[in-house]
């Protein structure tokens, strides 16, 4: 019987058990709520951590985990970790954020427009097109609102890894290039 060690130099928070196990956890609220204040952009507290399964609404539909679901104030904020970057996941992971918005809803109940939705995917091998941190919300061709209480963030972790190894010292590019780098690398950059 061979017993392999894991090879700890070669682990990164962008894989979906790793990021679960660091930030889903109470112990890893307080990072969590760091990354969320980069992207975000403003001070943030999580009030709770939300069931991550999505419920069937048929016995032949396989099941829905998500990678994070949590409260901020009048925020339901939804996370997804993609290893990598195609149309197709993008539209799972909005599939998901919408259910997540209807499981939120009671039938019968009144909407509350006050009430926001955010979906954070975490991205990697989206190529340089794209910025740092995406951020799209619903609205006509000349940037009219039609709901303005749902957004998505698209953030570009090869893009903060790229920007930290070319020197860049904000501590936003340097905590979202960390989801993407090794501890060795970490340790390069941290300083």
């Amino acid at each position: 019987m061979t017993i392999t060690t894991i090879d700890k130099t070669n682990i990164k928070p962008k894989n979906d058990a790793i990021f679960k196990a660091i930030f889903g956890t109470k112990s890893g609220k307080a990072l969590l709520e760091i990354l969320l204040k980069d992207i975000l952009d403003k001070e943030v507290n999580i009030i709770e951590y939300r069931n991550r399964e999505l419920p069937k609404i048929s016995a032949t539909e396989k099941t829905k985990i998500i990678d994070l679901l949590v409260r901020i104030k009048e925020e339901l904020v939804h996370i997804e970790v993609n290893s990598s970057y195609s149309k197709i996941i993008r539209f799972r992971n909005f599939v998901y954020f919408a259910g997540i918005i209807l499981l939120d809803h009671k039938i019968g109940g009144i909407y509350n427009e006050k009430q926001k939705y955010i979906s954070i995917n975490l991205t990697t091998k989206m190529g340089k097109k794209h910025k740092l941190i995406d951020v799209y919300k619903l609205q006509n061709d000349d940037q009219e609102e039609y709901i303005g209480n749902i957004k998505v963030y698209e953030v570009n972790i090869d893009k903060a890894k790229t920007l930290c190894q070319n020197g860049d010292k904000r501590e936003k590019v340097k905590h979202i290039a960390a989801l993407g780098m090794t501890e060795d690398e970490i340790e390069k950059y941290k300083g």
